[in-house]
């Protein structure tokens, strides 16, 4: 199931399978890319996905308000 709400430039989609195939192995993932590279959405793209998937659950944190109301728009 792809989520992803936008074409996917090609930093992005290495990233949403870098993300996905964590998922499915289990392992953990810490990415670094610049400010609105589409971290956050390839995140909760594939994590949603794959939640959907799975029977799963996200949690999402974030440290502002802010950051929060940008995914909940």
């Amino acid at each position: 199931m792809n989520l992803f709400p936008y074409t996917a430039r090609k930093n992005q989609t290495a990233i949403i399978d870098t993300i996905h195939h964590t998922l499915s192995t289990g392992g953990n993932l810490v990415i670094e890319s610049g400010t609105g590279s589409g971290k956050t959405i390839c995140a909760l793209s594939t994590a949603l996905s794959y939640a959907l998937e799975h029977d799963k659950k996200i949690v999402y944190i974030t440290r502002t308000n802010s950051q929060q109301r940008q995914v909940l728009v």
